[in-house]
């Protein structure tokens, strides 16, 4: 067994998916997973350990997983984790991370805790799922609901059965697959996010308060005192005393953090919801804040989402003045008397070409028809 510290050797960012797979195939146990980041430690120019990074596969709520970590066989990196971990972020934006693990290497469930910062979401358990066990075209299958429901049967079985043989638990089914109930183990869950925070600001003076979130860690700037628009204005008309002390209409302020260790952002921001209509005293009936003193103007709820209704012919369905060849009120476009051209551009010879340029690559020069008039706009 070769021992190395991480000290002795150099992290590096991989660009070869050649050098991942190979490496991940040989010393991985589950093999090589596609993904956007990768980073290794390299001891004399030799990979011995590996860690990749990609978009979540299972909960949408966090910015990375890591998907993929390993040493090389018969290879012990002491402090290898924390080092890529620490590479990764200086290289990337990270606000949130998340990683599974399973308990029979007690090494992988323990040292993101301990040195990486993340928090531990959900411990590691025996559970129970449905699986789909049978053979077709002379091959034995073990589908997994959850592979079912996000694959299909067509795509599982590379196979067509038309579209009237129901479900895809059906289709399995009918084609002698059987249902079973199997234990698994659930992996571990831990998470890194450790900017959210959200606070309480009262002017001692007045009463007032606001009540906000920001993306922190741990704790608040010296001198944050909120940014909301309402709230913005109050510390403008009366300053922050400990700022400037000389101000005759300065007043004293005081900050409370009400709570900083959460698990996602939107756990974040519903709990900032629930703040604010617990110290604004919100009234549903009325849908507003009644409470005098608090300074938030809404509690930052989108609501549901109503679809803009639209106009459409009631002889051809049409939209937005558009109508079919078939409809009554189709009018043919007019060619332009000059040049010929029944579209928004013009022929060079015409005197009413824009200087449309074909060969553009990030169309800095659009042209648009604007009644009977060309222009032309400029994004840049």
């Amino acid at each position: 067994m070769k021992r190395i510290h991480a000290n002795s050797c150099i992290p590096k960012t991989i660009n070869d998916n050649n050098i991942v797979k190979e490496f991940l195939e040989t010393n991985h146990s589950q093999g090589y997973v596609k993904s956007n980041f990768k980073c290794g430690l390299f001891y004399k120019d030799e990979l011995i350990m590996l860690m990749t990074f990609g978009k979540p596969r299972y909960d949408k709520n966090y910015q990375w997983e890591i998907i993929r970590e390993c040493t090389k066989k018969d290879t012990i990196v002491y402090e290898g984790c924390s080092t890529l971990w620490k590479f990764f972020l200086r290289n990337r934006q990270v606000r949130s991370c998340v990683v599974y693990s399973y308990p029979h290497n007690s090494n992988y469930t323990e040292h993101y805790i301990k040195y990486c910062g993340f928090i531990n979401a959900n411990k590691s358990s025996i559970s129970k799922r449905g699986v789909y066990k049978g053979s077709f075209k002379g091959r034995n299958f073990k589908i997994t609901e959850q592979e079912l429901a996000r694959s299909g049967v067509y795509r599982i079985l590379s196979a067509s059965f038309g579209t009237s043989n129901g479900t895809n638990k059906d289709i399995l089914l009918s084609i002698g697959f059987v249902k079973e109930q199997e234990e698994y183990i659930r992996p571990q869950k831990d998470i890194y996010f450790p900017y959210g925070v959200v606070y309480k600001v009262t002017d001692l003076d007045t009463g007032d308060f606001y009540i906000g979130k920001t993306e922190v860690k741990g704790k608040l700037e010296k001198g944050c005192l909120g940014s909301g628009k309402k709230w913005k204005g109050h510390i403008a008309k009366y300053p922050n005393k400990d700022i400037d002390p000389d101000n005759g209409n300065s007043h004293k302020y005081q900050v409370d953090i009400l709570k900083s260790d959460f698990k996602t952002p939107k756990e974040l921001k519903e709990y900032e919801v629930k703040e604010i209509k617990k110290y604004g005293e919100y009234d549903d009936e009325l849908d507003e804040l009644l409470n005098k003193h608090c300074m938030n103007l809404t509690t930052r709820e989108q609501g549901e989402y109503t679809k803009p209704e639209v106009k459409s012919c009631s002889e051809c369905g049409g939209r937005s003045g558009m109508h079919k060849k078939s409809c009554s009120k189709y009018v043919k476009k007019q060619p332009c008397p000059e040049c010929g051209s029944t579209g928004i551009l013009h022929y060079k010879t015409c005197s009413k070409y824009s200087g449309y340029r074909k060969n553009r690559s990030h169309a800095n020069i659009v042209a648009v028809k604007m009644g009977t008039i060309i222009k032309t706009v400029n994004f840049i």
